[in-house]
């Protein structure tokens, strides 16, 4: 007996535009027609007419459905889910395996696939869990704006001065050089993003992308919508993973620590910025980054942030403290 497994998963333009595998002899393919699904059994590259194919689902429950005379056969799931459909062939040949001899193969091939393929609109469950998450994230409410002093340093080249953040949460340094406070600037912009709050605007389409509950980093979700494709896992309140599509790059986040502040809502810690090509999925470099913040008044303001680069280039150290804190009036 032959089995040639397959799984497919994805948009619906991604499924139809995967072609068939020229040393896999038995295989089928698959497209959305309507509201169901189109299959076709192929043999060496060629339609298998008057195909019988068998349905599963999660449940182990399924059904038989047969193609035309051209190979083509329509079948609608009943509900949404993980399914299996294969069809199988038994080949008129003999021969010899290991000492024992037999006179036909059976062949079976097998695709596995989520309906629908692409599913629409938000999962309230999902979008609960990822704005609790949302909400016990510690921000500058109310933000006064602050001054502190300020030292950097990016791969040995050393930079000091001050820097006033804005109730608007303008960046401004007290001086500007080629090299460090470009980095300084975007890395304090970036903080400021990600502190202050903001209303939001409108309720996020996010859905639960599979049924695996015990994953060590929580729920996947995936979002709908926006500039870049997205990703989200979700534990304890947290956001631990963010995947972000970004053209010719795909970046994972991971958090691996946070700090809770004094009205238990978590401040990042430690976390990895990994930076992936694609469509090719080959590491690029990746970011350990590190955080530590002061309670001043109302506001957990930053002291320090190193960010650690490694990559075929070799290992790179960027870092920068903040001290003197003073909140503007």
């Amino acid at each position: 007996m032959r089995h040639y497994p397959k799984a497919v998963a994805g948009r619906v333009d991604d499924i139809h535009a995967l072609q068939l595998k020229k040393e896999i002899p038995f295989e089928i393919q698959l497209r959305q027609s309507g509201d169901g699904v189109e299959f076709v059994a192929y043999r060496d590259g060629k339609p298998v007419p008057n195909a019988t194919f068998w349905s599963v689902a999660s449940d182990l429950k399924g059904g038989k459905f047969t193609a035309d005379a051209q190979g083509k056969a329509t079948w609608k799931p009943s509900s949404p889910g993980h399914y299996a459909v294969y069809t199988g062939e038994t080949l008129k040949k003999a021969g010899v395996h290991e000492g024992s001899k037999y006179v036909e193969i059976r062949e079976f091939t097998t695709i596995a696939f989520t309906w629908p393929f692409e599913s629409k609109g938000a999962d309230a469950k999902a979008v609960a869990l990822f704005q609790e998450a949302l909400d016990a994230r510690a921000s500058w409410s109310k933000f006064p704006g602050f001054s502190a002093d300020i030292k950097a340093n990016a791969d040995g080249r050393s930079w000091k001065g001050n820097v006033k953040i804005t109730a608007k949460g303008n960046v401004e340094l007290s001086e500007e050089d080629d090299v460090v406070t470009p980095w300084v600037r975007e890395q304090l912009e970036s903080m400021v993003m990600h502190r202050i709050a903001a209303p939001r605007k409108g309720e996020p389409v996010l859905r639960f992308a599979d049924n695996a509950s015990d994953h060590a980093l929580g729920r996947l979700l995936t979002f709908e919508g926006g500039a870049m494709a997205s990703s989200y896992r979700v534990k304890d309140r947290q956001i631990m993973v963010v995947n972000r599509a970004m053209g010719k790059l795909n970046m994972t986040i991971t958090v691996l620590d946070n700090d809770l502040n004094a009205e238990k809502k978590f401040l990042p810690r430690s976390y990895t910025v990994q930076y992936w090509t694609a469509p090719a999925g080959e590491l690029q470099r990746t970011e350990s980054i590190q955080n530590r913040w002061t309670r001043v008044g109302e506001w957990d303001l930053p002291t320090l942030l190193t960010v650690q680069t490694s990559s075929g280039a070799g290992l790179g150290v960027k870092t920068m403290t903040l001290s003197e804190h003073l909140l503007m009036k």
